[in-house]
């Protein structure tokens, strides 16, 4: 083995860069671990060069990593026209295993369903049975996001424990924010924010701050959100998914404070970072809901089209928040939008964290709350939480868990 990929599969990514410039003649697997190097320490660019040098040698697993670059960057179709170049059958175990997490990937990007998507991520995982520990985080923690993604928070959960528990170090990082997201889904807001206390890594520290902005939005500290978006936004430009979801934070602070000035320019922006159906049914769904606010009929126009695109989707989480928003600005309909919110929530495996929906729907809180506490819309909308789900997870290692929280036991002898 290589000492640049040995050094790289060890997650010292400084070092194999290191190793690799010492090397007179590098074969094509060095240009391709040198490559994997450059991408961990965000020297893009650099690294897609020696990615590319590495596959016009024949190295074809380099354009696994590629298409992971250009994920990065926000090109989902040309990362997936660089893997049909690629037949997975005749790649090892393991880069067959990133392959199929790779597309995945990049069509969850495009906006496929839910089906295709963890068909493909469990394909990679069982492909992953044979690979390396690395590769079993990486696949782990694609399949956590997935089932995070798709309101699947408990094997999201169990997943995205196993990648923390076994990954190395400097990938921990991305595992742990993914965990903080499904808990901050959940409306587990201290063990989110514990999660995002074990963050380390300058690209994982991004995703982390993103999230933490989303957790001061969930708790109610609009200056927060201000002051963290300000920060952060200048940060994060080439990186167009991580943009998206801090503007559509600052906007979700703006629709609340009533800042029209900070409102439009948070949409203005975002209309050009949309990549995908579902990034743009979240715009439609805020926007829809500032300008519905507002007294314009386009605003329901729009909440109408993220509806449909949340539904086909199977976004069921957000297809109870845009049919509460609907329920808001359209008085007239608002019973009709309050069952079908109140169908979705009881269709979830947990019950939907709503509480900040509340500081921007009043009328509709106000409405819930005076009807009847045995009244279906009611129950199915302002219950607290779902009863607890208990799970035995095989695995990794075998652990009880409920709500995807490990249990300790402390046994002894009677």
């Amino acid at each position: 083995m290589g000492s640049v990929r040995k050094a790289a599969q060890a997650g010292e990514h400084a070092r194999g860069l290191g190793c690799f410039q010492t090397l007179v003649a590098p074969t094509p697997e060095d240009l391709r671990w040198a490559g994997i190097c450059l991408l961990h320490l965000n020297r893009l660019p650099e690294a897609a060069l020696r990615l590319q040098q590495a596959l016009n040698l024949g190295e074809q697993a380099a354009a696994v990593h590629l298409a992971s670059l250009h994920f990065q960057q926000g090109h989902a179709a040309l990362g997936l026209t660089l893997l049909d170049h690629v037949n997975p059958a005749k790649l090892p175990s393991a880069d067959a295993a990133l392959w199929y997490r790779e597309r995945a990937r990049l069509l969850w990007a495009q906006g496929e369903t839910r089906d295709t998507l963890l068909a493909l991520a469990m394909q990679a995982w069982t492909l992953a049975a044979e690979a390396p520990v690395d590769v079993q985080v990486s696949v782990a923690t694609l399949v956590g996001h997935l089932h995070g993604h798709f309101d699947e928070h408990v094997p999201a959960v169990a997943y995205l424990t196993f990648a923390a528990e076994h990954g190395h170090q400097d990938r921990q990082g991305y595992t742990w924010v993914a965990r903080a997201a499904s808990l901050l889904v959940l409306g587990r807001l201290n063990k989110a924010e514990q999660a995002l206390a074990h963050v380390r890594g300058v690209a994982a520290e991004r995703l982390r701050d993103k999230h933490h902005a989303q957790l001061l939005w969930a708790r109610g500290d609009l200056e927060g959100v201000k002051r963290a978006c300000r920060v952060l936004l200048p940060t994060v430009q080439g990186q167009p998914r991580t943009e998206l979801r801090l503007r559509l934070t600052l906007l979700n602070a703006a629709i609340q404070d009533g800042d029209d000035a900070l409102a439009r320019v948070q949409i203005g922006r975002v209309r050009h970072l949309v990549k995908s159906p579902y990034d743009r049914a979240l715009l439609d769904h805020r926007a829809g809901l500032w300008a519905a606010l507002n007294g314009e009929t386009a605003g329901v126009v729009c909440l109408r089209a993220a509806e449909e695109t949340f539904a086909s989707g199977g976004h069921l989480r957000d297809l109870v928040r845009v049919r509460l928003a609907l329920a808001e600005v359209d008085q007239a309909a608002r019973g009709s939008y309050l069952e079908r919110a109140a169908e979705s929530a009881t269709a979830l495996p947990t019950a939907p964290f709503l509480d900040p929906e509340w500081r921007l729907l009043p009328q509709v809180h106000a409405h819930l709350l005076a009807l009847d506490p045995e009244h279906f819309e009611r129950r199915a909308l302002l219950q607290l939480r779902a009863p607890s789900r208990l799970s035995l997870r095989t695995l990794g290692q075998v652990a009880l868990e409920v709500d995807g929280e490990r249990v300790g036991f402390r046994l002894g002898s009677v």
